[in-house]
């Protein structure tokens, strides 16, 4: 039924309207490996250039330890957000979905590495740490622009 109505209305205004439903409806599966890879990897590599600068920082000048959780934090949340960005803006649908999901895979493995290389103890914080990251990437993908969707002579 729904095809039909597609069809009458496609004829009432011209066959263009008809192919554009086509291509939307195939823009491809809901969750994009490619674009959750890029996404995942762009917000570690972020990560590392920022955290790079600021133990340069540190090392020169006379900032002490004190201020390293917070940058910490402000580090992470700039990565989570560039990496929701970066999934969002690949993505062909769901976005919020792609940026979310960034979030969660960042969390998950920061949590993961600061499991093995400090035997930091699981807590009710890192739930937290996550749920940050997952909102954090859910807003990046929000900014992101999307990829036009070509239309099939």
């Amino acid at each position: 039924m729904e095809a039909k109505g597609t069809e009458l209305f496609a004829s009432r205004r011209g066959s263009s309207r008809r192919k554009l439903s086509q291509d939307t409806a195939s823009a491809g599966p809901l969750l994009e490996p490619r674009a959750l890879l890029r996404g995942t990897l762009s917000a570690f590599i972020l990560s590392l250039v920022l955290f790079a600068v600021v133990s340069a920082v540190v090392t020169y000048t006379a900032l002490t330890d004190e201020h390293l959780p917070l940058i910490a934090t402000v580090t992470g949340v700039f990565s989570v957000l560039w990496g929701g960005f970066t999934a969002g803006g690949s993505a062909h649908r769901a976005a919020l979905i792609h940026g979310g999901i960034v979030g969660l895979l960042y969390g998950l493995l920061v949590l993961l590495l600061g499991r093995l290389v400090l035997a930091e103890p699981a807590a009710a914080l890192a739930l937290w740490r996550i749920a940050g990251a997952v909102i954090c990437g859910a807003v990046g993908a929000t900014l992101a622009p999307r990829p036009r969707l070509r239309r099939k002579p």
